[in-house]
C-alpha cells in the first residue's frame, strides 16, 4: 500500500522534523514574545513540546484585531489557521448533551488564537519574514 510506505518512510524522519518545529517556535517565541497583546506558546521547563501547531494568542492589548491580523499576515504571503474556532461546549452535537452553557475562558481562547507556520520547510529567511511582519503591526 502507497500510503504505508510514505508513512514508514515519514516516521524515520519523525525525530528530525520535530527538532526543526521546536527550533522553529523557539525562534519565534524569541522573537514575538515582549510584543503587548500576543501571547506566545508557553514552554514549560521539563516537557516536550514538538508543534504540530504554533498558536497565538490575539488579546485586546494587540493593536488589531485577530482577524485584520489574518489579513494583514495573508497579504504579505503569510499563512495562518484557526483551527478551533468553536469551543467544543457550543458544538451542536454537544450542545444536545446538556453541556454547560457559558464557558467564558474557553469561549475567549476561541475568539482570540491564531496559529502561524511552524513547519520544519521554513527557512530563517521565511522566519525571519513572519517576525517582521508582526512586529511591523500597529
Amino acid at each position: 500500500d502507497i500510503a504505508a510506505a510514505i508513512g514508514i518512510a515519514q516516521l524515520r524522519k519523525l525525530d528530525q522534523i520535530n527538532k526543526k518545529r521546536i527550533e522553529n517556535a523557539k525562534k519565534l517565541n524569541d522573537e514575538l514574545s515582549d510584543i503587548k497583546g500576543l501571547i506566545t506558546p508557553e514552554i514549560i521547563t521539563g516537557n516536550k513540546h514538538i508543534f504540530h501547531q504554533y498558536t497565538l494568542r490575539i488579546t485586546d492589548n494587540f493593536p488589531k484585531t485577530r482577524n485584520e491580523f489574518a489579513e494583514i499576515l495573508t497579504k504579505n504571503g503569510i499563512g495562518s489557521l484557526i483551527y478551533y474556532p468553536v469551543p467544543i461546549h457550543m458544538q451542536e452535537v454537544y450542545k444536545k448533551l446538556g453541556y454547560i452553557d457559558s464557558l467564558p475562558v474557553s469561549e475567549k481562547m476561541a475568539r482570540e488564537v491564531i496559529s502561524i507556520p511552524v513547519h520544519p520547510k521554513l527557512s530563517e529567511d521565511d522566519i525571519r519574514k513572519i517576525v517582521d511582519v508582526i512586529r511591523s503591526i500597529k
